[in-house]
């Protein structure tokens, strides 16, 4: 006589089930690890990209904060404006000395007085980096100002200087002489510049992400009074009297 079938389902899976199962949870881990990678990936490098942009734009704002309160005066003996032309390895790494005006004094730890006009210099200065251990990492590049009150006898010398942007790499300046642009310039022999163009490159700290910003600082001056180029074009006025 045949056994009847029991009432009771088939318990457990068996080991092709279990095999499947191990698979697609295995690749659902993977396809998470791959995701939180990835997105801490882009969030590294979006990271750096903002910290080369931060480091250009504030560098680039300092230099532009002091060429914009350059010192105007007839005499150019007081408003100084030398640019000079650069080329190091390859990168732009020029230099800037001008006159301009500033409500900070520069050694703030002492008594003197300072007349608040200053010689101000840009320039890029670039030291070795090493570890703890004393191995060479790679080079490392700021943007350093020196900061002299004026009058001083020497121009390009004295002073306090202060790294004021990590990380720029290069630096191109041109002045505009109201026809074109010149990589460089001598206020004793040109004249004062219409304006003052900066072109900066910054780098993150790793080193692999850089950031280019451009300011272009108008230099305004006073123009002529109307009456006084009338009167030098039609000669001085007739002021009466026997001829």
């Amino acid at each position: 006589m045949p056994t009847p079938p029991s009432g009771r389902g088939r318990c457990g899976f068996t080991l092709i089930e279990l095999m499947v199962a191990v698979i697609i949870t295995a690749a659902v881990a993977g396809g998470c690890v791959i995701a939180l990678s990835q997105s801490m990936d882009a969030r590294t490098r979006s990271h750096a990209r903002q910290q080369a942009r931060s480091r250009a734009e504030t560098a680039a704002g300092v230099m532009a904060r002091d060429i914009a309160n350059a010192i105007r005066s007839g005499d150019m003996f007081d408003a100084q404006v030398f640019i000079t032309d650069l080329t190091v390895d390859g990168s732009a790494r020029d230099e800037i000395l001008l006159f301009s005006r500033s409500d900070r004094r520069v050694r703030s730890a002492t008594n003197e007085p300072e007349s608040g006009e200053y010689e101000v210099q840009y320039r890029v200065v670039g030291r070795v980096e090493r570890d703890e251990n004393g191995v060479t990492r790679g080079n490392a590049f700021s943007l350093w100002r020196r900061m002299d009150p004026v009058p001083d006898e020497w121009f390009d010398s004295g002073g306090v200087a202060t790294a004021v942007g990590d990380g720029v790499v290069e630096l191109s300046i041109s002045a505009f002489d109201g026809e074109g642009w010149y990589s460089s310039w001598n206020s004793d022999q040109d004249g004062f510049p219409h304006a003052i163009r900066i072109d900066l490159r910054a780098r993150d700290e790793t080193g692999r992400y850089t950031a280019d910003t451009r300011r272009v600082i108008a230099l305004d001056r006073t123009p002529p009074p109307y009456a006084t180029a009338v009167e030098s074009e039609q000669g001085p006025a007739d002021t009466g009297g026997a001829p």
